[in-house]
């Protein structure tokens, strides 16, 4: 009985972090591709272990999204699958999982009360005894902070999870059973993104029994590229760290460099190459940096017209220096081209003003 709850623990790691994930700057699809990498020597594996390809609907929502496991392809179904997310008034409402030879797995359904909140998650797959049953309340964030979890086809107790917010940084969530005994607790610490940092389970007797640290590179659109994760798992890998690392490709809406206005400028740019800074502020001065220190200060102005930015550094120069601007993959970049080549930066959050 007790490996049984450590599984559903594990494969329910505190319901509210399980549902889809949320992207920033409307993608159309991404494609994320994992790989092993060892703990020790650092050396990446050159095949990914599993990849997952996201697709999105012209409002931006997650439509449908696929798991590809090369090494189990025919080995193991549940490895390999698809998923579809059918949405009603602009919620959420189901999402059901297909195996490799498209029979349904898991469906998985979302009720809204009459005010649109989300009340209630109820589950059912192919293995009934794992049918979950869940009564939910959010806070007005629609994060959710209670559930009441119940499996309707077999005796496993009814389990209530709490979740306390500590503002957007960091998540408790707390399993008990029906008489009040404490039987898990996950700590989610989070970054500005709302991507986790670190992961912590720990059992009823303070034990840790799974441990995940992480580290990213994101895009200017405010989505991880790159993750790089460190894993310790009592259930998993009998008390050993692993390593792995996921590397993203974005694609984004095609945007053109005429939707541009002033607002989108607005934020930090940086050109990693040679260590430059430009921010870029709304009462139209800049600030230019080299390695952390200032070089350049002044005013800036847009050319719509001729898609370009002009700066006007602390000499008050007659002739203002120009930086054209042009959407890569729905990304934002001001670039300058010369003899030893072309001088760009990007943007280093999103190109919408925020």
């Amino acid at each position: 009985m007790r490996l049984l709850f450590l599984l559903l623990f594990f494969t329910n790691t505190a319901t509210l972090f399980s549902q889809p994930p949320k992207f920033h700057g409307k993608p159309s699809m991404i494609e994320e591709a994992s790989y092993e990498v060892d703990s020790i020597t650092g050396k990446q594996d050159i095949n990914p272990r599993w990849t997952l390809i996201y697709h999105f609907d012209e409002a931006g929502r997650l439509d449908e999204h696929w798991l590809k496991n090369p090494g189990m392809a025919r080995r193991d179904k549940i490895f390999n699958s698809h998923t579809v997310h059918q949405y009603q008034d602009g919620r959420l409402w189901k999402s059901t999982e297909y195996n490799a030879d498209g029979e349904i797995r898991e469906t998985q359904e979302h009720l809204y009360d009459a005010a649109g909140k989300l009340i209630r998650i109820k589950k059912s797959g192919v293995l009934k005894k794992f049918d979950q049953d869940m009564d939910v309340q959010t806070d007005s964030l629609e994060r959710i902070i209670w559930i009441k979890t119940r499996y309707p086809k077999s005796d496993l107790p009814t389990q209530f999870t709490t979740t306390v917010y500590s503002g957007d940084t960091l998540a408790v969530s707390t399993t008990r059973d029906s008489s009040g005994n404490l039987l898990q607790t996950w700590t989610h610490r989070l970054n500005q993104y709302g991507d986790p940092l670190e992961i912590v389970q720990t059992l009823e007797n303070d034990s840790v029994n799974y441990r995940a640290g992480y580290a990213y590179r994101y895009d200017t659109a405010g989505n991880w590229v790159e993750r790089r994760s460190g894993i310790f798992s009592v259930f998993r890998n009998t008390g050993r760290y692993t390593g792995s690392k996921e590397i993203r490709r974005i694609v984004y809406p095609a945007l053109h460099p005429d939707t541009l206005s002033a607002k989108h400028l607005h934020g930090n740019w940086a050109d990693f190459q040679y260590g430059l800074e430009l921010q870029i502020f709304a009462d139209g001065n800049y600030l230019a940096l080299t390695n952390g220190q200032r070089n350049d200060g002044g005013a800036w102005t847009l050319d719509t017209q001729n898609h370009r930015l002009l700066i006007t550094g602390k000499e008050n120069r007659e002739t203002p220096v120009e930086l054209n601007y042009r959407f890569e993959d729905g990304l934002l970049i001001l670039y300058r081209s010369g003899k030893e080549g072309e001088f760009k930066m990007v943007k280093l959050q999103g190109v919408n003003g925020n």
